[in-house]
């Protein structure tokens, strides 16, 4: 595979469009999945119909569905804590364990509730505020913006070292450009992490669920991973309506199919 055809198939990962065909092929890309809660800590209760369920489990049950996809797409699935146990895990260790995996996207996966039982929709969340990266140039070419390593010259021509896949590769400097962010607002990771947030958020509302948007905040585990990472709020299980469907195996597959 050569470099133009590398770069493309990895901006492909970055976007994880809504159509699946686009995807293709994952090989080379390491995702850490987390999904919330677990253990002594169920998250959020709900009842309907007189059941009983708790966060971790639906938050566990999305998170075995889209393992699943994006392993059979190629990508190495990593996760935080197992999902297929009821095992806990502390929050700040989330973000600890996902810097040291060497893995490229984060996403954790949550479900909300709410006093107000009215109160709907899904929401991704991601960090601006990012207290372990550090201010550093980054390069943009063909529409997708990659980790900047170096500089060099090779027979008279500049080329500029960029990190694809997890190999360092050059480009010539002609055909990128080279930015230096002014703050870590700013930075690579944090642009990817908002736009893969409004993509999320905007392919689970297509589900029937109301977009309630993509949101900087300053979470544990966005704030502090230092990938591109966003935190899917799925849905309300305070709304007796919107539970109906979060609790539906099939409506769960479509989520993470999202």
């Amino acid at each position: 595979m050569n470099l133009k055809q590398l770069l493309i198939k990895t901006f492909a990962v970055i976007l994880v469009t809504t159509n699946v065909a686009f995807a293709q092929n994952l090989n080379g890309l390491k995702v850490i999945l987390d999904s919330g809660h677990g253990g002594d800590d169920p998250g959020a209760k709900a009842k309907i119909q007189g059941v009983s369920y708790e966060e971790k489990s639906l938050n566990n049950s999305i998170t075995q569905k889209l393992a699943s996809i994006l392993s059979s797409y190629g990508a190495e699935v990593l996760f935080t804590r197992n999902p297929y146990e009821d095992t806990g895990l502390n929050l700040y260790k989330r973000p600890e364990i996902a810097n040291s995996s060497g893995a490229q996207l984060f996403i954790s996966i949550h479900h909300n509730s709410a006093l107000n039982e009215a109160a709907n929709g899904t929401e991704v969340f991601y960090s601006s505020n990012r207290v372990n990266n550090k201010i550093t140039s980054y390069v943009e070419f063909n529409g997708a913006r990659y980790e900047y390593i170096k500089e060099s010259v090779d027979d008279g021509i500049p080329f500029v070292h960029v990190m694809v896949e997890g190999k360092e590769m050059k480009i010539e400097k002609s055909k990128v450009k080279v930015i230096k962010p002014s703050s870590t607002s700013n930075i690579w990771q944090v642009l990817e992490s908002q736009r893969l947030a409004q993509m999320v958020v905007s392919n689970i509302a297509s589900l029937g669920l109301r977009n309630r948007g993509a949101k900087d905040s300053s979470l544990v585990v966005t704030r502090y991973t230092t990938m591109p990472s966003i935190l899917v709020e799925v849905g309300f299980m305070s709304n007796p309506e919107e539970l109906s469907k979060l609790v539906d195996e099939g409506f769960q597959l479509s989520v993470a199919q999202k």
